[in-house]
């Protein structure tokens, strides 16, 4: 009896410690599948932050493009803007179909005759053109001589004379003269006769040799807000100079100064040297008006890196014009 009383007693220990150990085994299981899910719970929770961080940085992205988006199709807008108010869309071309005109001292050309007046800049009231938009703008005219007389004019911006012709007897002589010039808003361009030169007679009639002509090439006008954008190309290249002083001697091949300077937008025209060096790769257009000495024939040539590309002469007696316009590819560093 004691016997049993004993071995229940081992027993029921036995089983009190067993179950305590099994209980103190399934906390640690469960402190260690706690410490697991928590630890889970962490890296999720960093995951989620890197996830969201990832959220951020794409919205961020996508606003920024929806910014450049927007940044593009507001510039496109102003570039349409641009492009329809500073084209070349300004531009005139007018004739004389009128019988021969006397002309007075310094009395304007009048070109009654209007083929082209894009813009309406051009006045046949008074003969001047007024500029519309700031910009480079390039002026040609062509003056031709009565039988047995002689025409001097010349072309004036704003009373500056900018441009001189002399066409000389025997008569049907023409006299040309290509211009470049910048132009402000409301300045005017005209031709007229030369002082001292009273009395000259202008051919007119159906022959429509008298002309006078001009055109945009590049506007100024809110260039300022396009200018961090504007394209390479952009047409605002240009020159125009003249020869101002005293008669000059040349040697063979040597260089024609054209010592005063009316435009060089771009800087491409050295005056040091006479030459004008392109600053972009382009097409670009050149002309030149060279005039005989009394009793004297010039011959002359336009080159470009030393090779010819044009030629003008101007023959006795003297005060010939000679006028040669070329259209050439000029790549940067190429000199004409």
């Amino acid at each position: 009896m004691a016997f049993f009383v004993t071995f229940g007693i081992i027993y029921t220990v036995f089983i009190l410690g067993y179950g305590q150990l099994t209980a103190a085994d399934d906390i640690d299981n469960r402190i260690a599948f706690l410490e697991t899910l928590a630890a889970n719970v962490d890296y999720s929770a960093h995951a989620n932050e890197i996830q969201l961080e990832d959220i951020k940085l794409r919205a961020d992205k996508l606003d920024a493009s929806l910014e450049n988006e927007r940044d593009f199709l507001a510039l496109l807008s102003l570039f349409m803007l641009v492009r329809r108010v500073t084209g070349p869309d300004i531009g005139f071309d007018a004739r004389v179909a009128r019988p021969n005109t006397q002309l007075q001292d310094q009395q304007t050309v009048i070109f009654h005759h209007i083929q082209t007046n894009q813009g309406a800049g051009y006045n046949v009231s008074n003969g001047r053109f007024t500029c519309p938009q700031h910009g480079i703008y390039q002026f040609a005219s062509t003056i031709p001589s009565k039988s047995n007389d002689t025409i001097d004019c010349e072309m004036v911006m704003d009373f500056v004379q900018v441009g001189r012709f002399h066409a000389n007897p025997p008569g049907l002589d023409q006299a040309t003269q290509v211009v470049v010039l910048e132009c402000q808003v409301g300045q005017q361009v005209w031709v007229r006769q030369l002082h001292g030169a009273n009395g000259t007679i202008l051919l007119g009639g159906k022959r429509e040799f008298p002309s006078f002509s001009g055109h945009l090439c590049c506007s100024f006008s809110y260039l300022s807000l396009v200018l961090p954008f504007r394209r390479a190309a952009d047409p605002n290249i240009g020159f125009d100079a003249q020869i101002y002083g005293p008669n000059v001697q040349l040697s063979d091949q040597e260089t024609v100064i054209f010592n005063h300077i009316h435009t060089n937008q771009g800087a491409g025209y050295n005056v040091t040297n006479g030459r004008f060096t392109c600053p972009q790769h382009g097409i670009f257009q050149f002309a030149s008006t060279v005039s005989s000495k009394l009793g004297g024939t010039l011959d002359s040539e336009m080159a470009m890196d030393t090779i010819q590309i044009g030629r003008l002469q101007a023959n006795s007696p003297g005060f010939d014009q000679a006028t040669q316009v070329v259209v050439v590819e000029c790549r940067v560093g190429q000199q004409v």
